[in-house]
């Protein structure tokens, strides 16, 4: 890049690009006993005659989840235990985006006649759109979390019910529907 010119016609300086390619090579053509091997990364990368590292055992020292879910209810306070069962049995008083169910005046079975299948990450304004109606018309639902595209894979059956993979999808009474303005 030496020699041309930069942000307001100042000559840019800085190595050329054939500097910057001798610098990224020149590790390759080094004897091994030269480069550092990172834990056995410059190797897997680069391809080594060294051995492979010998392999170590790890002292788990990490609590089991029963171990942490009785700590959990052993230090929290009665009001967040309250929280926790009435989100549990869908009958917190406001909407939460933490919610599977919603059941107002209605029942378990008639939360299941609705199901609403949106992000996981609780910021889709598709899906935060036909979960404000639900909220607002106070219909009992249930709620099922599938990944948007850049969280991660969707399930196959999500995909089968979904052909183009768009959230939100609603399931009325085993009717399925895929737009968010239908």
């Amino acid at each position: 890049l030496t020699g041309t010119k930069g942000h307001h016609g100042k000559a840019a300086g800085g190595p050329t690009p054939r500097a910057c390619m001798s610098i990224l090579v020149a590790p390759l053509l080094l004897p091994a006993a030269i480069i550092p091997d990172f834990g056995g990364m410059a190797s897997t990368l680069f391809g080594s005659a060294r051995a492979p590292p010998a392999a170590t055992s790890v002292d788990d020292r990490a609590p089991s989840w029963a171990a942490l879910s009785e700590k959990l209810h052993a230090s929290s306070t009665e009001s967040e235990r309250a929280f926790r069962q009435r989100l549990a049995d869908g009958t917190l008083p406001h909407a939460s985006a933490l919610a599977k169910i919603r059941l107002f005046d209605g029942t378990e079975g008639d939360a299941k006649r609705v199901t609403l299948y949106r992000d996981s990450a609780a910021w889709c304004p598709y899906c935060e759109k036909v979960w404000l109606l639900l909220e607002e018309k106070r219909v009992p639902y249930t709620v099922e979390k599938v990944n948007m595209n850049c969280y991660g894979d969707k399930p196959a059956w999500f995909w089968a019910m979904q052909p183009s993979g768009g959230i939100p999808v609603a399931k009325i009474d085993g009717q399925v529907i895929r737009e968010s303005n239908d």
